[in-house]
């Protein structure tokens, strides 16, 4: 589970607290990038420097096209989405990189989810969702895309109030040295201070979110089933 841009900070603190000691422990990473205007190719074209720096950062990851073919269990990229212009990008980018090591692209997209955590509204047969008017995904079939909504006022707050670790990543910065250095401005260390609190939450809740796990209707699925196991048993 990849958490894109700085908005899901806080999901991934808690849930590495929640996973630790499990067999997904390890597999939580968060992806500073943020970009939901600039086309890929104009980026690569007059900003080869931050296209050459976004594909180490990838590398880094572990998130290149070729690593992620011979993953065994893929990737799931996770953000808030309004509209779905972040992940549009990123799917460009994937997309570019694929043709550029002439890769088969089938066997990545197979691989690869989006997961857009929205904010809730009533439900029903006309709801507005971003995965249903993204012409980019139409254009490949083997990528899974969802959502997953969450209450107005937590979205808002994850989107435009929440405490960010870290500053943000334009395409501008990816490839300024500077980025690299922790920041420490006062907001930032209470930003810090923040993450590791709901780390921390994460880590005594084990039990309590293996209960809940148990009230879903996925939870006849046996991967699920095997996780909620699992923080049953470390939390004992």
């Amino acid at each position: 589970m990849i958490f894109v841009g700085r908005s899901p900070e806080n999901i991934f603190d808690y849930l590495s607290g929640i996973l630790q000691g499990t067999s997904w422990d390890g597999k939580l990473d968060n992806l500073n990038i943020s970009n939901r205007f600039k086309n890929i190719g104009e980026i690569a074209n007059k900003m080869p420097d931050s296209y050459k720096a976004l594909k180490k950062h990838f590398e880094i990851l572990e998130l290149s096209p070729k690593q992620i073919i011979r993953s065994k269990h893929g990737v799931c990229y996770i953000d808030l989405v309004y509209e779905g212009f972040t992940f549009e990008r990123l799917f460009q980018f994937l997309d570019r990189w694929c043709d550029e090591e002439n890769l088969d692209k089938r066997a990545m997209w197979k691989k690869i989810c989006f997961l857009g955590i929205t904010s809730r509204t009533k439900n029903s047969p006309n709801t507005w969702r971003w995965y249903q008017h993204a012409d980019w995904l139409k254009n490949s079939v083997d990528t899974t895309a969802k959502s997953i909504s969450v209450p107005p006022h937590m979205w808002s707050h994850m989107g435009d109030y929440q405490p960010k670790t870290s500053k943000t990543n334009y395409p501008e910065k990816w490839n300024d040295e500077e980025m690299l250095n922790p920041p420490r401005e006062k907001k930032r260390l209470e930003a810090l201070r923040t993450a590791y609190d709901i780390y921390q939450q994460g880590l005594t809740d084990k039990n309590v979110f293996s209960k809940e796990l148990a009230k879903l209707q996925e939870y006849k699925e046996p991967w699920l089933r095997n996780i909620a196991l699992e923080l049953k048993n470390v939390a004992a």
